[in-house]
């Protein structure tokens, strides 16, 4: 299976892309103070997992994260209505958050399990096993935050 081939792109978006899209409007939902209503972030996830497709755009990959970011910031905006100022500053947090734990824990792992990060980078089925540290932790967060914001009645009606 060979980078930007039909099977890859399509394991690529079910294993890597839609998990991790999930997870991080989720994450996004918490951290606005917004309900957990499934039908949004459904479709805020689905259409983010769409727009990963800019992975495979002859683009610096750089390019891609900016993309990436205008895009979740605007599914989120126009599902919910919430300030664009803290989407985006959210936004931004979580992306930073996303590097630093990657930086933290990605070369222990690639020296602990003996692979180079083109193997891990060129498949997808290793490259979604070496995101579920941090989506594990975006996930506990999540459904931390959102059972604090029940109990506190933080939610914002949107």
């Amino acid at each position: 299976m060979s980078y930007g081939s039909p099977a890859y792109t399509f394991y690529f978006l079910l294993l890597n892309a839609f998990p991790e899209s999930l997870v991080l409007t989720l994450a996004l939902f918490s951290l606005l103070n917004l309900r957990f209503k499934a039908g949004k972030i459904l479709a805020i996830a689905g259409l983010q997992t769409i727009s990963n497709l800019v992975e495979f755009l002859p683009v610096n990959p750089g390019v891609h994260s900016i993309i990436l970011i205008f895009t979740l910031v605007i599914f989120i905006y126009i599902f919910t209505g919430a300030r664009l100022s803290k989407i985006f500053l959210w936004v931004i947090i979580c992306m930073i958050i996303i590097t630093l734990s990657l930086m933290i824990y990605a070369q222990p792992l690639l020296g602990w399990t003996g692979l180079a990060y083109d193997t891990v980078n060129n498949s997808p089925f290793l490259a979604s096993a070496f995101i579920v540290p941090y989506e594990l932790l975006f996930l506990a967060f999540a459904l931390w935050k959102n059972h604090y914001n029940r109990r506190r009645g933080l939610f914002l009606d949107t």
